[in-house]
């Protein structure tokens, strides 16, 4: 069943409805009556070419995110038991911390004659959380650097295919996107898929148990977690998504606290003595998060049976866009200077610091509970910035950084979410417990 199967045929020829206050959004979002398409996402109905079908059909089509009703909640109930409490306290302990501090020292090169040691902090996220990313899903033979930098390479393609219809280059980005696919498939998800298999003979043998096996998206397919990952080919795109988001979406989120937080340091230098701070730390994230999530400038909806919009019903079938970044910036709830970065903002009453930067509802971003943490408190990317802290990140001032070109919307409810390219930073000093790489390595991947 398709995803416009599920959901209502989005009507072209209504004028698209645009939410961006904040109060507006949030209802929005968390109704039942307001679902997903993922042709609307992919542009497929706006652009009815080969590039658009192809961002559909290969990347988008009825993955878990995209999908209404039954299908969507029983394949997001089956995910949501990868992120429980103790998951998170494992993803944030035993993988992202210990692999922020030893990339660090491996990605940097230095000291130089400044003294100061430097990375693109764009390419510490991205592996970084490909490791955590690698045992989510359940990825095998990642152990060597050689083995992460082949996988890091899929990233970036297979994110921007996803995020396609915002982008200039549109065909050359599906044209990378469908390489990094095939590599993606043959090299990690069949690999990893086989090795499940497995395992679960062990279990079902009683030659493995339970509590000796990691719990990952490639056991639930395996095992039969949901009957729609029958479907090889979705259950490709559905792991191709939870890749992409939980890999590129974190990175672009720690680098655009630390971009946040140089400003505000170089405004506000009595906060310096809380730069390692976690709980100033996890302020700053999730005030970055309101900002720039969910790195587009707007999501897409399409009103079903009974659709109300402020008190108003909505025509069925009519598309909408959701201004999320905007509609986290609206001053009637964030004060007048809601635009700029503030790790100390007041919370309006009923809303998370985050605002809707994971979305709301049913379709709420899977990834909140590892940025937050379990109990709200804080998940692995404060040790992330924790670690860069430490060593005294700062942006690199003769290396600026660069954006990803996006199509220009000329729309005035548009936030310009940037996505970061490349992000140079300069560090102080590195942990010393591991030892630094040299000048002349590369800190690429």
């Amino acid at each position: 069943m398709t995803d416009d199967e599920q959901a209502v045929a989005p009507n072209a020829s209504c004028p698209i409805l645009k939410i961006s206050r904040g109060e507006d959004a949030a209802s929005a979002l968390r109704s039942r009556s307001v679902l997903q398409s993922g042709r609307l996402w992919a542009a497929a109905l706006r652009d009815d070419d080969e590039v658009a079908q192809a961002a559909y059909h290969d990347f988008i089509h009825d993955v878990f995110t995209f999908s209404n009703g039954d299908t969507h909640r029983g394949r997001r109930k089956q995910l949501n038991t990868l992120v429980r409490p103790e998951a998170i306290d494992r993803i944030r302990d035993e993988i992202v911390a210990p692999q922020a501090r030893s990339l660090l020292s491996r990605l940097a090169t230095g000291p130089h004659p400044d003294g100061k040691y430097r990375l693109d902090l764009n390419v510490l996220g991205y592996r970084t959380f490909l490791h955590f990313t690698a045992q989510f899903i359940g990825f095998v033979g990642v152990e060597t650097d050689e083995q992460m930098q082949r996988l890091a390479a899929c990233v970036f393609p297979l994110s921007a295919a996803i995020a396609s219809a915002f982008y200039k280059e549109r065909a050359e980005i599906i044209a990378s996107a469908q390489e990094a696919k095939k590599r993606y498939v043959e090299d990690f998800y069949i690999p990893a898929r086989d090795a499940a298999r497995v395992t679960l003979d062990d279990l079902r043998a009683g030659r493995l148990s339970a509590d000796q096996v990691p719990p990952s998206f490639m056991h639930l397919v395996v095992s039969g977690g949901h009957e729609d990952w029958q479907d090889e080919e979705l259950a490709i795109r559905d792991s191709i998504l939870l890749f992409a988001a939980s890999v590129g979406s974190s990175a672009q989120a720690v680098v655009h606290a630390v971009h946040g937080l140089s400003k505000w340091f170089a405004e506000h230098p009595e906060d310096l003595a809380y730069r390692t701070d976690h709980d100033f730390l996890m302020c700053a994230l999730q005030e970055s998060v309101r900002l720039h999530s969910p790195f587009s400038p707007y999501v897409t909806r399409v009103a079903g049976h009974g659709a109300l919009i402020d008190g108003d019903a909505v025509e069925l079938g009519r598309m909408m866009r959701i201004y999320v970044p905007t509609a986290s910036r609206d001053p009637e709830l964030w004060g007048a200077d809601s635009h700029e970065f503030n790790p100390r903002r007041p919370v309006p009453e009923g809303w998370h610091r985050h605002g809707l930067g994971f979305s709301a509802g049913a379709h709420q971003c899977l990834g909140q509970r590892v940025v937050v943490g379990g109990d709200g408190t804080g998940g692995a990317h404060v040790r992330l910035l924790q670690a860069l802290y430490e060593a005294g990140v700062a942006p690199d001032p003769d290396n600026p950084p660069k954006t990803v070109e996006r199509t220009p919307g000329g729309d005035p409810e548009e936030v310009d979410v940037e996505r970061w390219m490349s992000y140079p930073v300069v560090l102080n000093e590195l942990p010393a417990d591991v030892p630094a790489a040299p000048v002349s390595a590369e800190a690429g991947g």
